[in-house]
């Protein structure tokens, strides 16, 4: 969450649904509340990635925070659910594995899958499953609509323009799924030659050369065909907000 108190605006930070990179552009031009800057707060044994606190979780650690959607304009962007959870599976082996989605074979990934289900069923506490939470969670409250303005990932553009801001464009935290089984292998080596030696391989010019012109960036069907009926369950409500986001 990013709040600017002399323009009278919040950005509702929602994780995977490029936060970073908007946070980037918005504290160029925006004095934050350093409150929310990135980091993790502990309440009564439970960690809370204060970046991307809900907006229950705010009412409740920060309430004279929440009571300003009142009177400040409020924005977020929305992200379509499906990709969205499989940006979230890849930021999960990152983040918890220590490995990138595209050191996993098809079953490993499925097992990764099976994990993060089996917690988000349990209702499992643990704040490396942040990007997991619902985009509703950031958007309403009780029933209500307390985030105002809300954009399609499409829209950054939009957002910015609404700001009265120039938006350069750039995106952070893109995920690459490698389509050929020979680049998949390759992409392993080469992560294991990087992190054992500090060496590239290929070099990066040709890598990224590669990923433009033989992959394709959040190319997830794998993913979406094991986990499909999981997200249209669990992420039910989102699934209506997305789809509502330009009626």
């Amino acid at each position: 969450m990013l709040i600017n108190h002399d323009h009278q605006v919040i950005f509702v930070h929602i994780p995977k649904n490029a936060g970073s990179s908007i946070r980037g552009e918005l504290e160029a031009s925006y004095r934050q509340d350093s409150i929310f800057s990135p980091g993790f707060i502990d309440v009564q044994g439970i960690t809370y990635d204060k970046t991307h606190l809900t907006l229950a979780q705010l009412v409740c650690l920060f309430p004279d925070t929440y009571l300003m959607f009142k009177t400040y304009s409020s924005y977020a962007i929305l992200r379509c659910p499906y990709q969205r959870f499989c940006s979230c599976i890849s930021q999960y082996a990152k983040m918890s594995k220590g490995r990138m989605l595209v050191e996993y074979s098809k079953s490993d990934i499925r097992l990764l899958i099976a994990e993060v289900i089996g917690k988000l069923e349990s209702n499992v506490i643990d704040h490396e499953l942040v990007y997991f939470n619902t985009q509703c969670s950031y958007v309403f409250h009780n029933g209500e609509a307390i985030v105002k303005n809300l954009y399609r990932l499409s829209d950054i553009g939009r957002l910015f323009s609404d700001l009265n801001l120039e938006y350069s464009g750039t995106k952070k935290n893109t995920s690459v799924i490698f389509d050929s089984k020979i680049l998949n292998l390759m992409a392993r080596f080469s992560l294991f030659v990087k992190r054992k030696y500090n060496f590239n391989i290929p070099p990066q010019l040709v890598k990224n050369k590669i990923r433009t012109n033989i992959t394709t960036p959040g190319n997830y069907s794998d993913i979406i065909e094991y986990a499909e009926e999981f997200i249209e369950n669990y992420y039910r409500e989102d699934i209506e907000l997305w789809n509502s986001s330009y009626d």
